[in-house]
């Protein structure tokens, strides 16, 4: 099974703002549907079509079993493929030791594309 950091937050060059998104799920079927993950009870989520697994927040950040609470680490690309190697170097996170940062094809795999309009929260 492939394993994958989930740091999108965190390659924001510094931004620490966090956006929302509009989902018209009622005109247009979800791209990349939630039922399509299954939730594994510790943090993080898999991806049932690709099989790849990913932490459900952004380093800095933890899972409440509701939402991700904290605040996200705001990283380089770089910066964040050293804190997957060094979060697996510390023992990984959810018993797993061989995160990565996503490859762009990846990411693009769970982007919601019927959703529009992100607003600042």
């Amino acid at each position: 099974m492939k394993y994958i950091a989930c740091l999108m937050a965190m390659v924001m060059s510094g931004s620490t703002v966090l956006a929302s998104q509009l989902c018209d799920t009622k005109s247009y079927p979800m791209s990349t549907p939630t039922e399509r993950f299954t939730d594994n009870g510790d943090g993080t989520v898999t991806d049932t079509q690709s099989g790849m697994m990913w932490m459900r927040c952004a380093l800095g950040q933890r899972w409440t079993g509701s939402r991700c609470a904290g605040k996200p680490q705001a990283l380089t690309w770089k910066s964040a493929q050293d804190a997957a190697s060094s979060l697996n170097a510390t023992g990984g996170y959810a018993h797993r030791s061989d995160w990565r940062m996503p490859h762009i094809p990846e990411l693009a795999m769970i982007v919601e594309r019927q959703c529009a309009n992100p607003a600042s929260t």
